[in-house]
C-alpha cells in the first residue's frame, strides 16, 4: 500500500506492513499478521482519545498512546485469530459510535471486508462464522498434510 494512501499504516517500524481494514472520520483500524501472532492497531482520532482509552485499557492487554509518544492504541493475539477477530470487531464498534460510515479497505482480505460490512448488532455472529471458517481451513490442511500420499499404479501392469 502506498504511503500516501488512506488505508496505509506504517506501525513503529515503518515497514507499512499493517492491513487496514477501515478507516474512518473516528480513525483507522488494521492489523499485522507476525507468523503465529497478530497485532491490531487502532489510530484514532484526537477527539475521540478519551472514549477509546476508556474501553481499550492496558487492564485488558492494549498498549496505550503514552507509552511510546504515538496516537495509537495495539494489542498482540498470540497465534489467536480469535483475539484477533475481538480485538478488531470491539474497535469496529468504537468507530461507528463516534465517527461516520465505515470506509472499507477493498484490497483487505475477504474475512476482514465481510467483517467491516456487517451491520454492527450482528458482527458477532459473522466474526464467529468467519472463525469457524478458519477452523475448517485449518483442519483441512492438516488432514491433507497427514494423509498418505495416493499409492502409484503402474499402466504396465
Amino acid at each position: 500500500m502506498e504511503s500516501d494512501s488512506k488505508f496505509y499504516m506504517a506501525g513503529t517500524d515503518k515497514t507499512g506492513e499493517y492491513v487496514v481494514v477501515a478507516v474512518n472520520s473516528a480513525g483507522k483500524l488494521g492489523y499485522r499478521d507476525l507468523g503465529c501472532d497478530f497485532r491490531t492497531r487502532f489510530e484514532p482520532s484526537e477527539a475521540i482519545r478519551g472514549a477509546v482509552a476508556e474501553v481499550l485499557t492496558k487492564h485488558v492487554g492494549w498498549k496505550q498512546p503514552d507509552d511510546d509518544g504515538e496516537l495509537r492504541f495495539s494489542t498482540l493475539a498470540h497465534g489467536d485469530k480469535a483475539n484477533l477477530l475481538d480485538a478488531l470487531r470491539t474497535c469496529l464498534h468504537l468507530m461507528e459510535q463516534h465517527g461516520d460510515s465505515l470506509d472499507i479497505n477493498g484490497e483487505a482480505p475477504d474475512w476482514a471486508q465481510k467483517i467491516c460490512g456487517a451491520q454492527s448488532d450482528s458482527r458477532a455472529d459473522v466474526v464467529a462464522q468467519v472463525l469457524d471458517d478458519f477452523r475448517q481451513a485449518e483442519e483441512k490442511e492438516d488432514s491433507e498434510e497427514t494423509d498418505p500420499p495416493p499409492e502409484e499404479t503402474s499402466v504396465l501392469g
